[in-house]
């Protein structure tokens, strides 16, 4: 006899961000704080930051890699953000898409979660959104990682990305580290309620 397929009642967090406004921040203090989430971990191309573990952070890998992996549909979603890919594996999501007992904060870009939006999967989505584009340019330039050129590519971007807002389920404004924190942990709760 064939089992059916498990039905999984795990909720898929979509934690989305214009570069510089502290979605990874913002996540770490949450996953902490509330019990059985897990952060997911995309791949990237682009290169580790000093601060960054493989597999931890992300999964570093080379541009043919990544391909290949394209090639072969492994990916739920991903994009070419600011010239490195990101992407985000059907592995990596299945144990939310069939495990009750685990949520899954899955933190991309603003362009992974409209293609995410268009797949037949049920996620809640929250957006975060810097207090204002000057903050944005001050927390991206403290930073030190990025060239002149690279930081006015990353601003231009935001601009537009902000303007997807309203696709989102949640918005959140990070003007205040702790509040934002305590905000998404409170959708997190309200969710989970639902369920």
């Amino acid at each position: 006899m064939i089992e059916p397929p498990k039905v999984g009642k795990g909720i898929l967090f979509v934690l989305s961000a214009p570069s510089g406004a502290g979605k990874t921040t913002v996540a770490e203090m949450v996953l902490p704080s509330v019990s059985d989430l897990d952060r997911s971990i995309s791949h990237t191309t682009r290169s580790k930051r000093p601060e960054e573990t493989d597999g931890i952070d992300y999964y570093f890998v080379d541009e043919r890699t990544f391909k290949k992996m394209m090639d072969d549909d492994e990916f739920i979603e991903w994009a070419n953000v600011h010239g490195a890919m990101y992407g985000t594996s059907f592995k990596t999501i299945e144990k939310v898409l069939e495990n009750a007992d685990r949520d899954l904060l899955l933190i991309i870009d603003v362009q992974g979660a409209e293609a995410l939006r268009n797949k037949d999967i049920h996620s809640r989505s929250i957006f975060l959104l810097p207090p204002s584009l000057e903050e944005l340019e001050r927390r991206l330039t403290g930073r030190g990682t990025e060239s002149s050129g690279k930081l006015k590519i990353r601003l231009d971007a935001a601009k537009n990305e902000m303007k997807q807002k309203e696709k989102f389920d949640y918005v959140i404004v990070n003007d205040d580290l702790d509040i934002a924190v305590k905000e998404l942990i409170a959708v997190i709760n309200k969710e989970r309620a639902l369920r």
